[in-house]
């Protein structure tokens, strides 16, 4: 994810970049270049209806329901744009078809756009049953076939422990170092190279070097065995409920329920003794642990993380490492290297009077 962009409450705009193809969620379909893919989702408020008379480009017919005039204009809108409605593409149960219900009513008004000819990469459609994602709406999901992206490798290297200078260790460190370098003095370059490995060895044996490792930014800290246990058999209760028979709905949602408060009290006591254990920590290393914490969610509460692409002199988007090391070193060479006009300034003849 590159750019995200908050028109407003109800509208957003993201550009997702993988190693083959640039995706733009939710931008307007005037400012897409045809280069690029167009994803335009949401809460549209229309049925397009079964029948495809005119449309057959652009909506499947696999959805419930009739056309009313707002779907039309969903209809002439994908026409216009050239996009499919891909959720009414995919034969799919109720369950996985009704995308709003409200009691025992349910319809079909959110859809996912995408460009026609790209319907080749789409796998699946379908609704997820769970948890609204807005005010009785449920979520409505694509899956698209892509490039996956290549590892980066989040491991650690060691360093050494330089702060240490400070400390008993440091003196021990001078010691050893000017009984290695006594004698030893220029200012040739060739001198240092030598010098240097024997500064290194002295100060990882002394110093010490840093543990390497993953760095891991979670802070369910707590999370153990016991509770994904207890919350894998909460949510499969769940799903049985929702696909049980009317004979047997009840006895699944007493038991869902069941299950349900076990979760939440095996997550509070596996909270507790993890959130004393994390004050002891505070208590002995409270500015470092807290700066971290603090620095971990407020890197969560941004929309991007990071931004590990970059853009050609041409505005094209670059995602591998090796162009992206050259795009930066092309950018450098221009920015230090090349001369700049400047115009000569005349500057004032000012004249000078002794001061005794």
């Amino acid at each position: 994810m590159i750019a995200v962009k908050r028109n407003s409450d109800r509208l957003m705009s993201m550009k997702l970049v993988t190693p083959r193809r640039t995706y733009n969620i939710g931008a307007v379909s005037d400012s897409v270049p045809t280069s690029e893919e167009l994803i335009v989702a949401g809460h549209l408020n229309g049925h397009v209806g079964v029948e495809r008379d005119g449309f057959e480009r652009w909506n499947g017919g696999k959805t419930r329901g009739n056309i009313n005039d707002e779907g039309e204009r969903i209809l002439n809108y994908a026409r216009e744009c050239d996009l499919a409605l891909v959720n009414t593409f995919f034969t799919k149960s109720d369950a996985q078809t009704y995308t709003f219900k409200s009691g025992p009513n349910q319809t079909v008004i959110d859809y996912i756009g995408i460009r026609r000819e790209s319907m080749s990469n789409i796998k699946d459609c379908k609704v997820i049953q769970g948890e609204s994602v807005a005010s009785k709406h449920r979520l409505l999901v694509v899956d698209i076939l892509a490039k996956k992206n290549r590892r980066r490798s989040t491991k650690r290297e060691k360093k050494i422990s330089w702060w240490k200078l400070k400390k008993p260790e440091g003196e021990e460190l001078i010691e050893k170092l000017s009984e290695k370098l006594d004698g030893i003095y220029t200012e040739e370059e060739s001198q240092w190279e030598e010098t240097y490995p024997m500064v290194m060895e002295a100060a990882k044996e002394i110093l010490g070097e840093s543990v390497a490792g993953k760095y891991l930014e979670k802070e369910s800290w707590w999370w153990n065995g016991e509770v994904q246990t207890a919350v894998k058999e909460k949510r499969d209760a769940w799903r049985e409920w929702k696909r049980a028979s009317e004979d047997r709905k009840e006895e699944a949602r007493e038991r869902y329920t069941s299950l349900n408060k076990t979760s939440k009290e095996k997550v509070a006591v596996a909270k507790e003794p993890a959130s004393e254990n994390l004050y002891d920590e505070i208590e002995k290393n409270g500015p470092k642990i807290i700066h971290r914490l603090a620095k971990t969610r407020h890197r969560r509460s941004k929309d991007i993380d990071r931004i590990p692409f970059v853009k050609d002199i041409d505005g094209k988007i670059l995602c591998e490492d090796e162009q992206i090391k050259k795009r930066w070193e092309s950018y450098f060479n221009g920015l230090l290297n090349n001369e700049n006009s400047r115009d000569e300034l005349s500057l004032p003849v000012l004249q000078t009077h002794p001061l005794f």
